[in-house]
């Protein structure tokens, strides 16, 4: 879904007002709205409609917009440096793991048990 230039409009306007632009932060109008609908097109004709309604949103419409709004402000590349972070990365887990700083104290108290009845 393509978003018209006044359902673009009203987007922006809805998108500073949740997200202002505050300590050097972009205001929630530069969020990549495209990626957002392109991974998750069954939000598009929900947020055309609300992006349609003229005057105050409802809590709803207000939530799914900001769902949108922030999952876009959050792509932007220069949003993920200002904030640090750039996505999940894969960490290699060593093949045979070293628990032994928490496995010590146990092995060397030895085994304790009771004999079941």
């Amino acid at each position: 879904m393509t978003l018209s230039a006044e359902e673009r409009r009203r987007l922006s306007e809805l998108a500073d007002r949740l997200i202002p632009a505050e300590d050097g932060m972009p205001p929630g109008s530069v969020g990549l709205i495209e990626e957002v609908l392109a991974a998750r097109p069954d939000l598009a004709e929900a947020l055309g409609e609300v992006l349609r309604v003229p005057g105050d949103l409802t809590a709803a419409q207000t939530a799914l917009a900001g769902e949108v709004v922030a999952g876009a402000y959050f792509l932007h590349p220069r949003v993920k440096d200002l904030i640090g972070y750039h996505g999940r990365r894969a960490v290699p887990i060593p093949s045979a793991p070293d628990y032994e700083d928490l496995l010590g104290p146990v092995v060397a108290r030895g085994p304790v048990y009771r004999e079941a009845p």
